[in-house]
């Protein structure tokens, strides 16, 4: 999505002081858009915001940019359902050193898309070297993390909620915890099965393969978008 300025004159001094301004989404983010579409019983480009999805984020990593925070709360949708992504709350770039950049994650929300390398520690810092850790032993944004959390999207866009974990309710105290300890263990979200849609079994595929425990099995984004033309060459 295009950076079209900063605005520091909207908010009151000391609320929101300085906003980034980016071009309007007509239709919100991409689970808004869904809820859209399923209420006028219109369909889903599910397959088509995956593949755009996958595109937009190879693009970023060929510019030596990490997103951190991909999930679809930062996917929005423009006035011809394209897919735009937003928020880099986490992103740096690569062969930059500044200040680090830590959050506090919402409770039992953003943990849910967030590689198992990410949930060792409680902060997350963006630095140059492609390792998980730091020398401070502070775990941070990779490639390969995007490359999980862009797989718990796209179980997001089929099922239309936030990604659900066996054993553990959508709602509730002590869900972040209760995640991290599923995810570092190896437990992964539950493939989407509903009456409105269902994920085909290549593209579950393909998941499974973007959030495998050990971030180096993971494959680059620009290899998702290969593999996606590949699948959609073979259907037509």
């Amino acid at each position: 999505m295009p950076f079209l300025g900063i605005d520091c004159d909207t908010f009151p001094v000391g609320e929101m002081p300085k906003c980034i301004v980016l071009p309007w989404a007509h239709f919100g983010s991409i689970r808004q858009c869904i809820n859209r579409l399923e209420e006028n019983s219109q369909s889903i480009p599910a397959s088509r915001w995956v593949s755009e999805i996958a595109e937009g984020l190879a693009y970023l990593h060929g510019e030596g940019v990490m997103h951190g925070d991909l999930r679809g709360a930062n996917v929005l949708i423009n006035e011809e359902y394209g897919v735009q992504l937003s928020d880099f709350g986490l992103s740096d770039l690569v062969k930059t050193r500044t200040a680090s950049v830590s959050r506090v994650f919402p409770e039992g929300v953003t943990s849910r898309w967030m590689a198992p390398e990410l949930l060792q520690y409680d902060f997350v810092f963006p630095v140059e070297s492609s390792s998980d850790l730091d020398q401070s032993g502070e775990a941070r944004p990779t490639f390969a993390a995007d490359v999980y959390a862009f797989a718990c999207v796209c179980v997001e866009i089929y099922s239309g909620e936030d990604p659900q974990f066996p054993g553990i309710p959508a709602q509730g105290r002590g869900l972040s915890r209760a995640v991290e300890k599923a995810v570092k263990s190896g437990i992964r979200p539950l493939r989407p099965s509903t009456e409105r849609r269902t994920m085909p079994d290549e593209l579950w595929s393909i998941v499974e393969t973007c959030w495998r425990q050990n971030a180096t099995d993971r494959p680059s984004a620009s290899e998702v978008v290969r593999t996606l033309k590949g699948l959609e060459a073979s259907s037509q």
